[in-house]
Order: structure tokens, then C-alpha cells, then sequence
């Protein structure tokens, strides 16, 4: 297997190639935005071996932070959507396999008869309460060289980043504003 830092200067260097045939390519963009998809993908990778001797899978993992983090450990199958931000019939496949494992149950919401509530069984809460250990060591350990201000400073980065893509979502986008906006977030 290649490591993340031979993949990214393999993009690094293909990007380099490529503006020699464009020399507006912007390449500190660009190689930024491929370094993050490609260092998410391998957070997630990472977690989900962690997780796979528990028989769980990152996003379930998330599903069940995610409710068990709420006060009353109950939530709607459509605050899932959003705060995970998968689709619903993704969340409901998610959500099937961790109510047929028993770790959450569904039951009617009992103010509206309509809607499903989604709450974290006994099992659930001891699984979640024996992981997370083991999930605060994997990320200690992915960030160990890492300062907490170095840290804080990428995460304020990371957000800003999402504000200027959201806005540009919003906006319908271009290429104008996301570079400068990135310009800005780089800086």
C-alpha cells in the first residue's frame, strides 16, 4: 500500500506537470482539496478498523455518538440525515442494522403517533461506553504530533473552508469566489 504522503506528492507532482500546460492551474488548491479527500478517506478507513472487531462501521459508529450524545439519548431518523448528513434511505439502512443488532430500539414518538423515535437500548449505550477508549486513542494518536493550538488553528481553517464551499453552494458558485475564498482560508 502507498502511504498517504507518497499519494499526495504523486498528486503534487502530476498537478506540477499539468501547469506547465496551464500555467493558472491553481496547484496550492487543488492539491489542498485532494490532500483532504484523501486524508478523510483514511481517517474513515482507519476508524472502521477499529471499529470491525465490534462489528460496527464508521457511520453506524457516528449514528449512535450522535443520539447517545442528546440528553434524552432519542432522536428523529431525519436529525440523523442532517447531522451525519446522509440521505434518508442511507440512514434507514444504517439504522435497520443497528436496531436488528439491538443497540437501538424504534419505537412510536409519543406526541406524534407519525413519527419514529430512535433511542439507544442498554446494549447500545454499554458498546458505546467500552469504544470510546479505544476511538479517543485512535485520535489522539492520528493528531499526537499535533499541538492544541495547531490543532485548533486547522479545525478554525476546516470551518472557515466549509462557510466559503456552503456559500458558494448557496450562491449557485464559481470559480471566482471559491479561489478567493480559499485564498483566504489558506492564508
Amino acid at each position: 500500500m502507498v502511504s498517504l504522503t507518497a499519494q499526495i506528492e504523486a498528486i503534487e507532482t502530476n498537478l506540477q506537470r499539468l501547469k506547465h500546460r496551464h500555467p493558472d492551474l491553481p496547484v496550492a488548491h487543488i492539491l489542498t482539496s485532494r490532500a483532504l479527500v484523501t486524508l478523510g478517506r483514511e481517517l474513515s478507513n482507519l476508524l472502521d478498523q477499529r471499529l470491525r472487531p465490534y462489528g460496527l462501521s464508521d457511520i453506524e459508529f457516528r449514528a449512535l455518538i450522535n443520539i447517545y450524545s442528546l440528553q434524552d439519548t432519542a432522536a428523529y431518523p431525519g436529525d440523523l440525515c442532517s447531522s451525519l448528513g446522509h440521505s434518508p434511505a442511507n440512514i434507514t439502512r444504517i439504522t435497520d442494522n443497528l436496531v436488528e443488532r439491538g443497540l437501538l430500539s424504534r419505537v412510536a414518538d409519543e406526541r406524534d403517533r407519525r413519527r419514529l423515535l430512535l433511542t439507544i437500548t442498554p446494549a447500545g449505550e454499554q458498546l458505546i461506553q467500552s469504544l470510546l477508549p479505544v476511538m479517543l486513542q485512535s485520535m489522539r494518536e492520528s493528531f499526537r504530533n499535533f499541538s492544541a493550538e495547531n490543532v485548533e488553528q486547522l479545525l478554525s481553517q476546516l470551518k472557515h473552508l466549509a462557510g466559503v464551499i456552503d456559500d458558494a453552494n448557496i450562491r449557485g458558485g464559481t470559480d471566482v469566489n471559491m479561489q478567493n475564498s480559499t485564498d483566504q482560508a489558506a492564508s
